[in-house]
């Protein structure tokens, strides 16, 4: 041939070019089969009845084009998007694509997380069902109808593994329940001082609302979601089965106690005992060994409940007496609302100044109003992680207890708080240090492993973890005594005995948290500055 010459490299009998030019031309075969070469005047081919040896296709087939590169953006703990450039020219029937943690695209369902297809106008997808910090990739490749492109890989994305205003997981609760008093008769009231010395150093919340009227569905809406068919005060004689917040507790591997004041005996199933009432005590109608039921010894007097706060259970309900829970009118004090708050201030002082720091909380809240004003009652968050405020969302006692079961990370709802909003909006430390404390270790122990100097601090502190090593990274906040957060950050490692430096010249002289978490852990400890 000349070099001037046209030349097709085609199937046997010419009906298929696979590569055509002047002078030289390359193929690479793909496939095993019979290959013929022909030269021609000009790319015109068949026209050239001159030269051509035989007569041959000179047109290439076209072939289905892959995509251009992949992007992903928005990633969040369980979703992302991902992008892509066109094809050109624009596959007919459109793309296809696969999301993976493993293998390649097309590879097989091993790895394999989602896959999907789009029109050819459409060049984005937005992925959902994602798993927290797991390494992902896309791949995508066209679709021309008869024939793909080859799956094109983006580069990996990583989901985030953030939690956001969730609950903290609390070691131990305790609610302690008022009765028939609206919230104008407590907040502002110079008759319950202790309780607004709560709300005021706590989580004041001013739109709660109980459900309904008597008492005692109140109290079953409060620890089970649901009245249970109950609408008076009556005493009930069958012994439920439904869900409920100490059945969900115990059946998680936690731990529930009733702690009712004047009870006469461990277990006891009366109406009434002087001034105590069954009908305050929620979880005495569930007491049995049936599905969802608990056991007697649940059901405690208050002289029960320990001076060793740390023996107490994941969640503990306190019932006052008729007297002491403001139901009645009582003498010495003859008012019905410095009664409850002068019992739980002489009965829970203790607790609530050793739950602020031992990743504990008092819940102060009222089974219903007094009929003047709405069901609107008085509810108070005290302790660890509390921002202390006023909020003005609304909630009532299915939000109450769903916050309960969030704090437990219970994974069962009881009744109506399945549906119910956690209260996730007056914690300091749930959005960037998730509470997921070691079930092996109390907060109050991880702390020891944990040495901050110079205590009094200047203007830095160090930071010394004693007995492990974080590899995976660390972040880490600052937080003063109301809970506000000062100073946050993240440092990839920390090796054991190893030292962090953080810089604290911008605090004020006070006394402040330093909290540290790997995302299995917290460590926390105080400091003071002092200039």
């Amino acid at each position: 041939s000349k070099a001037s010459d046209f030349i097709t490299i085609s199937n046997a009998n010419g009906t298929l070019s696979y590569a055509t030019g002047v002078g030289t031309v390359s193929w690479t075969a793909t496939l095993t089969t019979i290959v013929r070469f022909y030269t021609h005047k000009n790319s015109a081919c068949a026209s050239d009845t001159k030269r051509k040896k035989r007569m041959a296709s000179c047109t290439l087939p076209v072939t289905c084009a892959a995509p251009g590169s992949i992007n992903s953006s928005g990633i969040t703990n369980t979703t992302a998007t991902v992008s892509w450039a066109a094809a050109s020219p624009s596959p007919g029937t459109g793309y296809t694509y696969e999301i993976r943690t493993s293998g390649t695209g097309g590879s097989g369902t091993t790895g394999l997380t989602t896959s999907g297809s789009t029109a050819s106008s459409i060049t984005s997808i937005n992925i959902s069902g994602l798993t927290a910090a797991t390494v992902y990739t896309a791949y995508v490749r066209s679709n021309c109808g008869t024939s793909y492109s080859s799956y094109i890989a983006g580069s990996t994305f990583t989901t985030t593994n953030t939690v956001s205003n969730l609950v903290p997981a609390f070691s131990h609760i305790v609610v302690v329940i008022g009765e028939n008093t609206s919230a104008n008769s407590v907040f502002g009231n110079s008759s319950a001082p202790y309780i607004n010395a709560l709300a005021n150093a706590g989580a004041k919340f001013t739109n709660s609302f109980a459900l309904t009227h008597p008492s005692q569905p109140n109290y079953l809406l409060l620890y089970s979601g649901s009245n249970q068919g109950i609408i008076d005060n009556n005493y009930i004689t069958t012994k439920f089965t439904t869900n409920n917040l100490g059945g969900e507790l115990i059946n998680a591997g936690k731990s529930y106690t009733t702690y009712s004041d004047g009870l006469p005996s461990v277990g006891y199933d009366g109406s009434s005992y002087l001034k105590y009432v069954r009908k305050h005590n929620p979880a005495a109608n569930w007491m049995g060994t049936g599905t969802n039921q608990i056991s007697t010894t649940t059901n405690q007097p208050f002289t029960a409940f320990p001076s060793d706060f740390n023996t107490l259970p994941a969640v503990a309900f306190v019932v006052p007496d008729l007297c002491h829970d403001g139901h009645d009118v009582c003498a010495p004090l003859n008012n019905s609302v410095l009664q409850f708050d002068s019992w739980v201030q002489s009965n829970l002082d203790a607790y609530k100044q050793w739950c602020i720091n031992n990743n504990s909380l008092l819940i102060v809240t009222y089974d219903e109003d007094d009929n003047n004003s709405s069901n609107k009652i008085a509810t108070v968050f005290y302790g660890a992680h509390v921002t202390p405020g006023i909020y003005s969302q609304t909630i009532n006692h299915y939000n109450v207890l769903r916050t309960l079961e969030d704090a437990n990370r219970l994974s069962v709802h009881a009744g109506a708080a399945a549906t119910a909003t956690t209260i996730d909006y007056c914690w300091s430390v749930a959005a960037n240090f998730p509470a997921v404390l070691s079930s092996a270790k109390k907060e109050k122990v991880i702390a020891n492993e944990m040495s901050v100097y110079p205590n009094p601090a200047n203007d830095k502190i160090n930071i010394t973890l004693n007995v492990v090593t974080v590899s995976a990274g660390i972040n880490w906040e600052i937080v003063d005594v109301s809970g506000k957060k000062m100073k946050t950050g993240t440092t990839p490692y920390f090796i054991k005995a190893g030292t962090l430096n953080l810089p604290v010249d911008n605090l004020k002289n006070g006394i402040y948290q330093v909290r540290i978490t790997d995302g299995l852990h917290v460590w926390v400890s105080k400091f003071v500055i002092a200039r």
